[in-house]
């Protein structure tokens, strides 16, 4: 039995190296007050859907963050939206070097993503669908040469490498659910 689908269009996009927008509308995917500032994630991002209820999807989708390493600073558990929208990692993220997942421009000793602090947002939210679930990935990030002490962040896109293994590791949590 299948656990989950990953969107065509995820997919194609992986294997071409691109960025994933996939969701075909922007929309607020996480609100989050914290005194008087105000952050809202309105982006695109990379989505799944399961045939597993979103409680199970959403308890798989926690996890998967402990097993990364990113503590989760943002959780609407009504909602079964989890993750952190300001965390920073520098040269390593996931077990790989950073430039495996993020393109954040080069400098003379190669990729910014591998030498620069990069920060990161990394936000999912899960839903009912029909007797499943589906799970939408929002992964931003940009960079600062910290060595030079520069505040002027650098973009960095996604080649959706690491949005696709946490879909699969979110997958892989389910199946282990489903042999318990």
């Amino acid at each position: 039995m299948t656990v989950y689908r990953i969107a065509t269009d995820l997919a194609l996009f992986a294997l071409l190296g691109r960025a994933l927008p996939l969701l075909a509308q922007q929309r607020v995917l996480m609100t989050e007050e914290r005194g008087m500032l105000r952050t809202e994630i309105d982006t695109t991002g990379s989505a799944a859907t399961f045939s597993a209820p979103a409680p199970q999807v959403y308890d798989a989708l926690k996890a998967v963050y402990k097993d990364l390493g990113v503590k989760l600073e943002s959780v609407n558990d009504a909602m079964y939206e989890a993750g952190n929208i300001e965390f920073w990692k520098a040269r390593t993220f996931a077990g790989k070097r950073i430039s495996t997942f993020l393109n954040c421009g080069n400098n003379m000793t190669g990729p910014n993503a591998d030498s620069y602090r990069v920060y990161m947002s990394l936000i999912g939210r899960v839903s009912p669908v029909g007797d499943g679930s589906s799970l939408v990935l929002v992964f931003q990030a940009n960079a600062r040469n910290v060595m030079e002490g520069s505040r002027e962040p650098v973009a960095c896109g996604s080649n959706g490498k690491f949005e696709l293994r946490f879909l699969n590791l979110v997958k892989e949590k389910l199946e282990e659910a489903m042999k318990r």
